[in-house]
Order: C-alpha cells, then structure tokens, then sequence
C-alpha cells in the first residue's frame, strides 16, 4: 500500500473511531473540530490527527492520533494515542484526565493545565503524573503563533514539547516544530519531529515538509 492511500486509510479510520467515542454525547455538544496534519519527512511519514468537541466553556473531550511510519523498516515506528477530558476551572486553569496507548504500552495522566489565548497566540502548559508500568512525571507544552500577513494569508508557527521524566532521567521525549503559511483552514510549510525513547539510548529525527488541514 502506497503512502497516500495509507495515509487515507489512516485518516478514515480515525474519523470513524471518533464518531463512535463520542456519538453518545454528540447531540449534546458544539460542533466537534478536526485537523489532520501529514508531514512527509527524510526518515518517514508522520500521520497526527486530532478531534474535539466542547461542551460548555468549562468541559471538553478531546482525541489524538500519531502515527510515524519509517521507510526503511519497522524499528523506528511510533504511535501514541489519547483521550483526554479536561475541566476549566477558571479562565486559565483546568484539569486534565486522560487514557491512551503509546510505545510500548498503554497509559493513564492526571495533568494541571494553563492555557493563555490571545487572537494570534495561544500557550498550553500542562505538568501532573503519568503512568506507565511506572510513575513519572510529566511535563507538556504547546505554543502557536499566527501573526497576520495580509487579509487572506497568516504566518503559522508551532511549537509542542512533552518530556516524562522519573528518577532514572528522560524515559521519553518529544519535540516538533512546524513553521509556514496559513489560509483559512489549510496550513503548510516546513516541518521538524524530534524524538527520545528509553533515557536518550535512541534519538531520532525527521525533517520534511507539512500540510494541515482544520474543519
């Protein structure tokens, strides 16, 4: 199967899984938000969907998809995916519950979040407990900027950064970064994932290029 049609694949399965987790609540709820974002990189194919739906101003349920699939083989494939419901307890703060599965194993949070928003600017800072055969301590951050360029056209910058820490050291990282041009929902630009596995043994890198696209 090539990459595109994996990709679409990837995709549909997605949407369909997020229908049915959430269509028990759906009637009650806005309207449910979904982007997908497919980075084409020199070490693989990087496929993140995520979907949302809000409830009230206080009370969201949220999912992500991550799936990166390596050219040359199977060693390097990761995948991480979550639900998560978070509860505003004021303007800025909220707590966050959520599930999910990653590698090697599934896994359970419990997070404080701050989150700032202004019309170009919005910062996510969580920090609480994971746990993973282990406990650790997890730490999660994600900044997006879109300053205006001209009526029809934003700049697109990204920053998200997570770190699950214990007393042996990193046990896993992240950081991905996305910079480039937005109009209205559809984003591209340039792209670059960074990711540490078992405290730092395994590094690896992949840098390409970016579509996102919101609805």
């Amino acid at each position: 199967m090539g990459f595109s049609n994996f990709a679409q694949d990837f995709e549909q399965k997605m949407k369909a899984f997020f229908f049915i987790l959430f269509i028990p609540v759906y009637m009650q709820a806005q309207k449910p938000q979904f982007s997908s974002d497919i980075l084409a990189g020199h070490r693989s194919t990087t496929f993140l969907h995520q979907a949302g739906v809000k409830f009230n101003s206080s009370l969201t349920l949220s999912h992500l998809g991550l799936l990166d699939v390596e050219y040359k083989g199977k060693p390097n494939n990761i995948y991480f995916i979550r639900t998560m419901l978070t509860y505003g307890f004021t303007r800025n703060f909220a707590v966050q519950v959520g599930v999910g599965l990653k590698n090697p194993g599934n896994f359970s949070s419990l997070l404080l979040n701050y989150r700032y928003f202004k019309p170009s600017l919005s910062i996510s800072y969580s920090a609480g407990v994971t746990y993973q055969s282990t406990f650790n301590f997890e730490q999660a951050l994600n900044v997006e900027y879109t300053p205006v360029l001209n009526t029809a056209l934003r700049g697109y910058f990204q920053v998200m950064a997570i770190g699950n820490l214990n007393d042996k050291g990193l046990q896993r990282g992240l950081q991905y970064s996305r910079a480039g041009l937005k109009k209205q929902g559809l984003i591209a630009g340039i792209g670059v994932n960074l990711d540490q596995f078992n405290y730092m043994q395994n590094c690896i890198s992949n840098v390409g290029i970016f579509i996102k696209y919101t609805v």
